[in-house]
């Protein structure tokens, strides 16, 4: 897709998973601004965005302080990482 197809699309589906959204257990936080601030700015332009991530399950294992592991099941994880993401969404 060119970029002045992208710049007049009426919706964006972005597709990103846990590598992208985090590194060793942790959130790559300046990257996540960068797409924050992307998105923001299709926002602005009229389009709906839709971000797809399994980057979910990376981050509430670090946050239950068990990256790498299997001690907790995916949707534990997946709880821990949306509760993360609101907060610092809120402190934003």
């Amino acid at each position: 897709m060119t970029a002045d197809a992208l710049a007049h699309a009426r919706r964006i589906v972005v597709k990103t998973g846990s590598a992208l959204i985090a590194e060793d257990g942790h959130p790559r936080l300046a990257w996540l601004e960068k797409l924050a601030a992307d998105i923001a700015a299709c926002r602005a332009r009229g389009q709906d965005v839709i971000l797809v991530s399994s980057g979910a399950v990376a981050l509430g294992r670090a946050e239950l302080g068990s990256a790498g592991t299997a001690r907790h099941t995916r949707s534990t994880s997946s709880r821990a990482a949306r509760t993360f993401i609101s907060t610092r969404h809120h402190r934003a």
